[in-house]
């Protein structure tokens, strides 16, 4: 059905959560992500799937609970047997559970050294698990890759039995949230690895969004359209905000096609007119 890794950075306190199964929809399925004092925990509830039991153990960590009693939790849930969970918490703790009645094969790993977890059900056989565990060890990317290449490996290996159709990948930490999904499509993790970095490029739009928002100031023009030159590269939309930020801070355009040019100016024209449509008058307001 499904197999999952889950994996943490205790150094930055950064989590992340891959999932890929044959089942569409599959992180909207197995993911409970929660937080509280600000802590966070990514918790996969997978096979028979139960977002009760994921909000469960994820409660149980946030209270400050003992992740060895983790399993204890899931076998008393109703339909227990059929459960199976991963989670990671960003204080550096792994917790998994993997039920009698699970499909085969069916099984789970714990490397509370390297700060990962693994999880599968359903699989072709054990090797998937072996193959994950060994790529992520072998991975030295940051831990969205580290994520990534594990979940590779897991589906050259052979995945899930009836063919790998889904995926889904979550990051918390200092780098920024991920939140990716990939459904019925003939290679999924291609095409989450191809969101990852896309996304991954398109962070720096945020910061120019807060750049506009506090009124465009001067000392921090440098820096943002270094980030800006070094992602616009790849990716048309980034090269748009380059143009779009340059003529704000009255640089000289960048190089850039005239399709690009278009787009930006025009994002300019609309951000330097305020709107007067109907949805910002107020009730004594008349045509």
């Amino acid at each position: 059905m499904t197999y999952t890794v889950v994996a943490t950075d205790r150094a930055t306190r950064s989590i992340a959560l891959g999932t890929v199964s044959h089942s569409s929809s599959v992180l909207a399925k197995v993911l409970t992500g929660a937080g509280a004092q600000g802590h966070r925990v990514l918790v996969a509830s997978q096979a028979f799937s139960s977002p009760a039991l994921g909000a469960a153990v994820a409660a149980h960590a946030l209270d400050d609970g003992d992740l060895r009693e983790v399993p204890a939790i899931c076998r008393a849930s109703e339909g227990g047997g059929f459960r199976q969970v991963a989670m990671v918490t960003d204080r550096g703790g792994l917790a998994t559970y993997t039920g009698d009645r699970c499909l085969t094969y069916a099984g789970d790993v714990v490397d509370v050294e390297a700060g990962v977890a693994l999880a599968g059900n359903m699989l072709l056989d054990s090797g998937v698990l072996e193959a994950a565990h060994a790529a992520y060890l072998a991975s030295t990317g940051a831990l969205d890759e580290r994520v990534l290449a594990a979940l590779t490996a897991a589906g050259a290996a052979g995945g899930d039995c009836r063919g790998d159709r889904a995926a889904g990948l979550v990051t918390v930490g200092r780098h920024g949230d991920l939140h990716l999904s990939v459904d019925d499509h003939d290679r999924p993790h291609e095409e989450l690895e191809r969101l990852r970095v896309q996304a991954r490029a398109r962070a720096v739009l945020g910061s120019c969004f807060r750049w506009v928002e506090r009124g465009c100031p001067a000392d921090e023009v440098a820096p943002l359209t270094a980030r800006l030159a070094t992602a616009a590269e790849h990716d048309a939309d980034v090269a748009v905000w380059w143009v779009v930020v340059s003529e704000l801070a009255g640089l000289p355009r960048p190089p850039a096609s005239a399709e690009t040019t278009r787009s930006a100016a025009e994002l300019v024209a609309r951000m330097a007119v305020p709107r007067t449509d109907s949805s910002t008058k107020g009730p004594d307001d008349v045509d």
